[in-house]
């Protein structure tokens, strides 16, 4: 049992009543669901792809082009940069979102046609971005072109999770 303050005491079970009575009421429709679905398999695909890019800088830095870790840490920033493209891009589409809103669009309605076109070019540069580090991590191929590879995966990445993570919000809410 607590006790706030001496005049009011709640058990356990009156506490969950009152949770229990909440309405909790999600807009989830038959055809969103599957979407729903694939979204969240895609997003954690992503993921795995962009824990192993991150990973692979380690070996390629630093045993192929002997690195040392601070110099291997630098390679990071083209990550930054092509996160400061790709937020660029998403402010880009909501102001052209907004002005779809204010001529009453009706694609603009719709959670599809709002937030997915970012993720759907998205995709590009997550794939030329993971072949371009794979080819061109070698001894031969100058140090700097593999880590420009970064700046692709850096705009492919920010804008698949800002644009599927919205997404996923407001088809529930």
């Amino acid at each position: 049992m607590f006790v706030f303050e001496g005049t009011c005491a709640l058990s356990s079970l009156h506490l969950l009543e009152g949770i229990e009575k909440q309405h909790w009421e999600l807009r989830i429709d038959e055809g969103s669901t599957a979407l729903m679905l694939f979204s969240c398999l895609y997003l954690s695909f992503a993921y795995g792809i962009f824990y192993m890019f991150l990973v692979s800088y380690t070996f390629i830095y630093e045993d192929t082009y002997h690195f040392t870790t601070g110099q291997e840490g630098l390679t990071f920033l083209a990550i930054g940069i092509g996160a400061i493209i790709a937020c660029i891009i998403y402010f880009g589409w909501d102001a052209i979102l907004q002005r779809a809103y204010a001529r009453d669009a009706p694609w603009s309605r719709r959670e599809e046609s709002r937030r997915l076109p970012l993720a759907c070019a998205a995709g590009p540069f997550l794939v030329i971005s993971c072949f371009w580090v794979g080819w061109t991590a070698r001894s031969d191929v100058h140090w700097i072109v593999p880590v420009l590879s970064g700046v692709p995966f850096g705009i492919g990445y920010l804008l698949l999770f800002m644009a599927l993570l919205n997404y996923l919000v407001d088809a529930v809410s």
